[in-house]
């Protein structure tokens, strides 16, 4: 096996566990943000290349489009969109055995936007938790789901943080899509809190 791999892997898997403790800062009312200059791009890729063994062991084709990215360097809190990534990329490979996902990355240089989307082919988001997916331990498929119910509700709670919005839809040619975008950050050098009245727990 691949040291680096698997040091990589375990690394995020402690990024994931650590994710309960982000909530329980995220409900306080307090995260800090530190943002610092980084190559999306190559974030991207180091993610992908932890989940592309679990994606071939479940016989997922799993894919990557950077091609809409104009500047591959920005402003941001690396740790904060890492983490995002990870849970909506975790998310599709337990929805989507023996099928495809594609994550795409693209920017808006004139809104300082970046956006990513996780489309996976798995059987979509029923109807009836559409509008309450994103609440603390809600799950599309709890017979299924092996997680704690909460990736969803850190992801847009710290996509909110960051100025952004997270969204998910059903393809209309099967399957969902996840997809958030983000302010890019002028400042290099901030700490920021996130006001208790932000955090959706119902």
């Amino acid at each position: 096996a691949d040291v680096g791999l698997l040091q990589k892997t375990a690394e995020n898997m402690l990024q994931t566990l650590n994710g309960i403790l982000d909530y329980g800062k995220i409900k306080s009312g307090r995260m800090r943000l530190n943002p610092v200059a980084f190559n999306i791009g190559e974030c991207i890729k180091s993610i992908i290349e932890i989940f592309t063994p679990l994606a071939q062991k479940n016989g997922i084709e799993l894919s990557c489009d950077l091609s809409g990215l104009s500047a591959p360097s920005i402003n941001m809190d690396p740790v904060l969109i890492k983490q995002v990534v990870f849970n909506l990329l975790n998310n599709a490979v337990k929805v989507a055995p023996n099928g495809k996902i594609r994550l795409t990355v693209s920017s808006d240089d004139d809104k300082r936007l970046i956006r990513v989307a996780v489309a996976d082919t798995g059987p979509g988001i029923p109807e009836d938790i559409k509008e309450t997916l994103f609440d603390a331990y809600v799950q599309a498929d709890p017979m299924k789901s092996k997680g704690t119910g909460l990736g969803l509700t850190i992801s847009k709670n710290i996509i909110s943080f960051l100025g952004g919005t997270i969204r998910a839809d059903n393809n209309p040619e099967g399957g969902a899509v996840f997809s958030f975008n983000s302010l890019r950050t002028r400042r290099t050098k901030r700490h920021c809190h996130i006001a208790a009245e932000h955090i959706v727990d119902r």
